[in-house]
């Protein structure tokens, strides 16, 4: 979720339009007279290959046989990408919320991989047996805090 949220990530819809070869397919439904989307169209055929890398024949040389891979398309995600990334920001906000001041520890050891030890000695420990277990205690206070953020019944049934 910390991943999703905080990676770079373009915030422009993409639109099937870019490849004027892709088209939505939106049918008349005549019993209710709206317009019912089924999904992309893909016309085929040779100038229908723009979003593909291009591919350039070779002249055949009779001691090697080179096999060439056909070109996959790119699969259109629309603007998934974006709401993934929109949703990802409003629960990262919510579980930091629920974390309060354990944010900061509960993060450097889950999403930064710090060590208990020096998650306590930020944190005001100083010796290495009292800043371990000042960590842990920090780490575990916010895993209880994520636990009971997540298995809150009202958040479950929304």
């Amino acid at each position: 979720m910390f991943d999703a949220a905080t990676d770079p990530t373009e915030l422009v819809g993409r639109d099937a339009s870019d490849n004027v070869y892709v088209m939505a397919d939106l049918r008349l439904d005549e019993s209710t007279g709206k317009l019912v989307d089924k999904g992309t169209k893909k016309v085929a055929g040779k100038k229908a290959r723009l979003d593909e890398p291009a591919t350039r024949s070779v002249k055949a040389d009779p001691d090697k046989t080179k096999k060439r891979a056909a070109p996959v398309p790119k699969k259109w995600n629309g603007d998934w990408p974006l709401l993934n990334k929109i949703d990802a920001c409003r629960e990262l906000a919510a579980a930091q919320s629920a974390l309060g001041f354990l944010r900061e520890a509960f993060e450097d050891a889950v999403c930064h991989g710090e060590t208990l030890e020096a998650i306590g000695r930020r944190h005001g420990v100083g010796n290495e047996a009292g800043a371990k277990g000042g960590g842990r205690a920090l780490v575990y206070l916010g895993l209880q805090a994520v636990d009971a953020f997540w298995t809150n019944p009202a958040r479950r049934a929304s």
